[in-house]
């Protein structure tokens, strides 16, 4: 893991504020808890490999939705809509973060979230459901789930949850 520190000048302010950050992937600091990735000198010189996500939805505007709006050139964004594919393509490359719709014919995210757990802990996955019951997010950051989102959300609410999440890949 590599030690980031920035300096943050606030707007009509003297204050200067300095950050200290931990993460595994260089090129990535994070200000004020925000989670924007940082585009500096550090970043310039290139990550090595790309953070891996997966999309798991069985609605193709969703995935599209996903897609455009983390589209960035350190994200290599895979989808599926069938969750038993998305199964074997977890499987074959390995991602760093999964975003799984909760509710899909024949195997649903819970499920998938399980397996998921199971066989790597480390995959950060986040739940997107467009029905919100405190007791499925429950169950699901029990179950694993590092975050659990409700439909519709917001560019700028997705981007931040998983901005934060290739920060500390």
């Amino acid at each position: 893991m590599d030690r980031f520190h920035s300096a943050n000048v606030q707007p009509d302010s003297s204050e200067v504020r300095w950050h200290f950050f931990t993460t595994k992937r260089p090129g990535f600091l994070i200000y004020d808890n925000d989670y924007r990735s940082v585009k500096d000198s550090v970043l310039s010189q290139g990550c090595p490999t790309p953070v891996k996500l997966i999309a798991v939805d069985d609605n193709q505007l969703i995935l599209d939705f996903i897609g455009t709006t983390l589209a960035q050139p350190d994200l290599e964004i895979l989808h599926s809509a069938d969750p038993a594919a998305a199964w074997e393509l977890i499987h074959e490359t390995h991602p760093e973060i999964v975003i799984l719709d909760l509710l899909m014919p024949g195997m649903n995210g819970m499920d998938l979230l399980e397996r998921i757990a199971e066989w790597d802990p480390a995959i950060e996955v986040v739940l997107l459901s467009s029905e919100y019951s405190t007791e499925r997010a429950v169950e699901a950051i029990r179950k694993g789930a590092c975050d659990y989102l409700t439909k519709p959300i917001s560019s700028a609410l997705l981007r931040e949850r998983i901005g934060a999440l290739i920060a500390l890949a």
